[in-house]
């Protein structure tokens, strides 16, 4: 089965800025926070299919 993605919406960027740090990391953190089932308009016809809510965190 293969799948697309249709669509991406930002609801809120966030950011801080902080002093520098000699030894610096990076974190990165996906987050699946809510999943439902949805029907998509795609070329006209409907089309089913599943709508995720996530946060991605960068520290």
């Amino acid at each position: 089965m293969s799948g697309m993605v249709i669509g991406e919406q930002l609801n809120k960027i966030t950011a801080e800025r902080k002093a520098l740090a000699r030894q610096m990391t990076i974190a990165n953190n996906v987050e699946i926070t809510n999943v439902t089932s949805k029907e998509f308009v795609v070329g006209g016809d409907k089309k089913p299919g599943l709508s995720f809510d996530f946060q991605f965190i960068t520290k």
